[in-house]
């Protein structure tokens, strides 16, 4: 459902409110911390920055941390941003049977089987913080912690 770039994002934000608090972590450290390609998070990270959700500072001490509270940045907020928000409407399967306005197609045989599902998926993502997220794994050792 959610891209690889959405993914890698949401995991970044998640490793960086551990791993970050307040301080700058390099774009090696978190890459590596994340076992993600370096060039395709660096991407990433500019991107969540450009957004306002991440601070970046370039040089030798610099790095990304988080530009507001990661408590309240939502999981839908990254998702948003790399996905946007029609992989809650759009057809899941990507078929040409559904109309304009896909959530009204009565044609669509997947269609009302999905709808709950994707709408679950949405209140999710809009209630779940990545502060939220990380507090909950913060004692779990198969998250990568620096």
């Amino acid at each position: 459902m959610l891209s690889t770039t959405c993914k890698y994002g949401i995991r970044a934000s998640v490793y960086l409110a551990l791993n970050g608090k307040d301080k700058l972590l390099n774009i090696k450290q978190i890459a590596k911390g994340l076992d993600v390609p370096e060039p395709f998070l660096g991407k990433i990270m500019q991107n969540l920055a450009k957004k306002k959700i991440l601070y970046s500072q370039r040089g030798i001490d610099g790095g990304f941390k988080f530009n507001k509270d990661p408590h309240v940045v939502s999981i839908l907020e990254i998702v948003e941003i790399f996905d946007g928000l029609d992989v809650f409407t759009d057809c899941v399967l990507g078929m040409r049977i559904c109309s304009e306005d896909p959530r009204k197609d009565e044609n669509c045989p997947f269609r009302k089987k999905a709808d709950p599902l994707l709408d679950k998926f949405y209140k999710i993502f809009k209630e779940q913080t990545i502060g939220d997220f990380a507090d909950k794994l913060e004692d779990i050792k198969d998250f990568v912690l620096i």
